[in-house]
């Protein structure tokens, strides 16, 4: 009987771009145009001058290049950085059915390999779709059989997917990419701590995802071994890492989709934790619709689904870095709304969070709960979310939101993806609005590309 990475493997070795249709390839290009954007927009973050200085100082072998930065350092250093780059600012896309910030991985991973292996842009791009059916399929069995939430399934899961990516760019036999696969498990680590605690190390566990991933795949290409039975085994995937036992059937990660993954990816609306964005959304708009100003609030009831309370219910603490626990606060994205009428990136800025007094002041107003507090609770398995606000007049205002209403994939188009691009750019203030364009319309014919070193060259370097 074949064992779950054999299947896996074998998938990897049979797809190819052939099998995919061009809204697949669409697919693909709209998350590479995106995850590029928001890992340029957050070259400046907090965490990332400590990760790039330490890198610049081991140096090494010039094989791939850090983004922004131009320096070329080894692969999985570059993979690193570009890595904490794409999730510094929580802008990054998400899998809502698979629990997946998969891009932050993904990309850094296909764009980094790409360049080592001069390869083309179709073959970055089916490798990115590669990468994506395998993490996702594997996070959607490890979701049904998960005990807790403590775990962090894009770091545990999604390092995965990066190897699969990676094992496909570097043309790795069958054997070779069972043991790329088994050489990740045995590094396998992502837990939620950091977040609850609003550390920086919470936007790099998918960087150290990715980077593991490249390890195990450059050691498995030179004949280092893994252990086979990583999903199935008695101290396997499925039996230790916070999951009841049970083993999934390896059919399920055999045949290829008529939809792939990639398709069913959420693009992000705002820089924040994906639970928070029910609650912005309802926000701006009753804000929007009722020309409302923060003092005419008397008071605001947010109720969260269950799942996203745990990780966005913490009320707002200032901290060294505020800017993490502003990403994980759903309080502090309705504040904004009210204050500041839109939640963007400049918003989250660590300087602008700290100066902000209005919006400090405002959120003394709002109260989170879980939405099992309510009188009628909606149904848990929707993840419907709920804001109640009362106005000073005694006017009570309440509205309703399933997160799948804000973050459907199939209601983002690439133009949208264009214009977030474009913000996300001109964040940084060091692009000219001809060289954004320029980069939005290279991507945007990227199965073009011949060679991928090239066009970073060309576009992914600010000197």
């Amino acid at each position: 009987m074949k064992t779950i990475s054999m299947v896996i493997a074998e998938f990897i070795q049979s797809a190819s771009v052939q099998n995919m249709s061009d809204q697949t390839l669409w697919a693909a290009k709209k998350l590479l145009l995106d995850t590029i954007g928001t890992s340029i927009a957050g070259s400046n973050a907090p965490g990332i001058s400590q990760v790039y200085e330490q890198i610049a100082d081991w140096g090494g072998a010039e094989e791939s290049t850090l983004l922004m930065f131009g320096d070329k350092v080894p692969l999985p250093y570059a993979v690193l950085v570009n890595s904490i780059m794409a999730h510094a600012l929580d802008f990054d896309d998400q899998h809502v059915r698979a629990a997946l910030h998969i891009s932050s991985l993904l990309v850094p991973v296909v764009v980094g390999v790409g360049e080592f292996c001069n390869s083309t842009g179709k073959e970055v791009l089916s490798a990115l779709v590669i990468g994506f059916e395998v993490a996702v399929r594997l996070a959607l069995e490890y979701r049904k059989r998960s005990l807790h939430f403590g775990f962090l399934p894009t770091s545990i899961i999604g390092s995965f997917g990066a190897a699969a990516a990676a094992s496909k760019l570097m043309q790795l036999s069958v054997d070779e990419t069972i043991n790329a696969l088994g050489i990740n498990y045995s590094q396998t680590a992502g837990n939620r701590q950091a977040l609850l605690d609003t550390a920086l190390a919470k936007r790099i566990q998918p960087a150290f995802g990715a980077q593991k991933a490249v390890v195990s795949t450059l050691l498995a290409k030179r004949g280092f071994t893994g252990p086979r039975n990583i999903f199935e085994g008695q101290a396997g995937l499925f039996a230790i890492y916070g999951c009841d036992g049970t083993i999934p059937e390896a059919s399920i990660f055999s045949c290829l989709p008529n939809i792939w993954e990639i398709e069913q990816t959420s693009i992000k609306l705002f820089p924040s934790c994906g639970g928070n964005h029910p609650v912005s959304k309802l926000s701006l708009d009753i804000v929007e619709e009722m020309d409302l100003n923060a003092e005419d609030v008397d008071c605001i009831n947010a109720y969260l689904a269950n799942e996203s309370f745990f990780m966005v219910g913490f009320p707002f603490k200032m901290g060294e870095y505020p800017q993490v626990s502003a990403q994980f606060c759903a309080a502090y994205a309705i504040a904004l709304a009210f204050t500041r009428r839109r939640i963007g990136v400049r918003e989250y800025n660590d300087s602008t969070i700290r100066n902000d007094k209005i919006t400090l002041e405002f959120l003394k107003k709002i109260s989170v709960y879980s939405n099992d507090m309510m009188v009628h609770p909606p149904v848990p398995e929707k993840r419907i979310d709920t804001v109640e606000i009362t106005l000073k007049t005694g006017k009570k205002i309440i509205r309703e939101m399933s997160i799948m209403d804000i973050i459907n994939p199939q209601n983002t188009t690439f133009s949208d993806v264009e214009k977030k691009f474009k913000d996300c750019l001109e964040y940084t203030e060091r692009f000219s609005g001809e060289q954004i364009q320029s980069i939005s319309s290279s991507i945007g014919r990227f199965e073009q590309v011949n060679n991928v070193a090239d066009f970073i060259a060309d576009y992914l370097v600010v000197l």
